[in-house]
């Protein structure tokens, strides 16, 4: 009996640990999704209980602290679609655009809890969402919260780690295809000619072209000035070889600045990644557009539209 126990338990461990496993390695679009249903259920009663007093309860999503604006405006984007999904009332885009020029506050900053809450709240959200998307090892760290602009208390709350992927790695366009780092070894026998061209690197390319073109520079002088030479020995009648110190540093100098440079082009070509463009902070409000006109009876009208920015 007590064998069976412990096998039972092991097994229930065993799969506790493979759901943590799978929940810690979540696909981008689905912990978006899991976001804002873990945030509407835990919340609830609390806009239940608002909506009964004022008619409705307005959600803000304020901020998403990402590497990039594609990558803020896509989880926004994905999270106002779940709310709106679950029949929640969003606030109007064009509203928070306002209370930020009417506070000349910048659009792209950090703020505290306090202060999101008192912008959205400004422009008439009940709840607002802020959160952070950040890389940490080989996935990225996904987190959100909920809270209730009228107490400053946070309601809900969503954490998990999201595996890497192709849509990820275009959003934040901080990664480089196999054949293009490969091309970038491949051009950079030109010192820093692949750099350039291919990953926009230019501490990368300047670095290998100093050290490229000095050691090719040193070993051409090197080898034209010859590394021996002979002088006749009137004394003994006979030729005499000598090495030309200079020109044998030259050249040693010279090979030793090509290999750490061929060294350097094959690391820094397979780990460098394009940094962000931008860094967002706040979302733009001048993105999403987004309208939601609440009636008596619930939501009367919703009017929705994006500005694609390249």
């Amino acid at each position: 009996m007590k064998r069976i126990l412990f096998v039972t338990g092991a097994l229930a461990y065993m799969l506790a640990l493979g759901i943590e496993a799978a929940h810690a390695q979540a696909n981008l679009n689905d912990a978006i999704r899991n976001a804002a249903t873990r945030l509407a259920d835990q919340s609830a009663a609390r806009m239940a209980e608002l909506a009964g007093i004022h008619g409705n309860a307005p959600v803000a999503v304020v901020a998403i602290d990402a590497d990039t604006i594609r990558m803020s405006d896509h989880i926004i984007g994905g999270m106002i679609s779940a709310f709106l999904g679950r029949q929640i009332p969003i606030v109007e885009r064009a509203q928070l655009q306002q209370v930020f020029a009417e506070q000349d506050l910048q659009m792209y900053g950090r703020f505290d809890d306090r202060m999101a809450a008192s912008i959205a709240g400004g422009a008439g959200a009940h709840f607002i969402v802020m959160g952070s998307f950040q890389r940490i090892g080989g996935s990225y760290d996904f987190r959100v919260r909920i809270i209730d602009v009228n107490t400053h208390f946070i309601t809900g709350t969503y954490e998990t780690r999201v595996q890497d992927s192709a849509l990820i790695r275009d959003l934040i366009g901080a990664d480089f295809t196999a054949s293009q780092r490969w091309g970038t070894v491949a051009l950079n026998l030109v010192p820093g000619l692949g750099s350039f061209v291919i990953m926009g690197d230019t501490f990368g390319g300047v670095l290998q072209l100093v050290a490229g073109g000095a050691g090719v520079g040193l070993l051409v002088f090197g080898l034209s000035q010859g590394i021996t030479y002979q002088t006749y020995n009137v004394f003994f009648n006979k030729y005499e070889d000598h090495t030309d110190t200079t020109a044998l540093i030259c050249v040693i100098a010279g090979a030793a600045l090509l290999v750490g440079q061929t060294v350097f082009n094959i690391v820094r070509s397979h780990t460098y990644t394009q940094p962000a463009a931008r860094t967002a902070s706040v979302v733009d409000p001048s993105a999403w557009n987004l309208a939601i006109l609440p009636g008596r009876g619930g939501v009367a009208r919703v009017s929705l539209s994006h500005t694609l920015r390249f």
